[in-house]
């Protein structure tokens, strides 16, 4: 995996760009898979969203034992488009967006340089 970070406005967003070894599937309604949609909300939450509750909750803006939805907070975002959308066809990938996110958690997802 690689990944890429860009930040704009005010409201802190920073980009990644996941890149993956396998290609993941599609149904007949363009829309990835059940399976596939599960395998990235997985990684996504592992890799990304367990950092930022830990976070959340040493900063006291959650609760120990406290259900944290990313999602629903707006701090976590995935996105991935297929065929001619995608912006490096043939190579496939995801997008990654967290929102708010102190500067230290992003240099640990910064790859290979550490630097955002």
């Amino acid at each position: 995996m690689a990944v890429c970070v860009s930040k704009e406005g005010s409201e802190r967003i920073s980009h990644f760009v996941v890149w993956m070894k396998h290609f993941l599937k599609f149904g007949e309604d363009d829309k990835l898979t059940e399976d596939a949609t599960a395998i990235v909300d997985g990684f996504v939450m592992r890799w990304f969203g367990e950092e930022i509750t830990k976070w959340l909750r040493e900063s006291k803006k959650a609760k120990d034992g406290e259900e944290v939805n990313l999602k629903e907070l707006d701090m976590v975002q995935w996105g991935k488009a297929q065929g001619k959308f995608m912006t490096v066809p043939g190579l496939e990938h995801l997008h990654v967006f967290v929102r708010r996110v102190l500067e230290e958690i992003l240099q640990k997802w910064a790859w290979p340089s550490g630097r955002c």
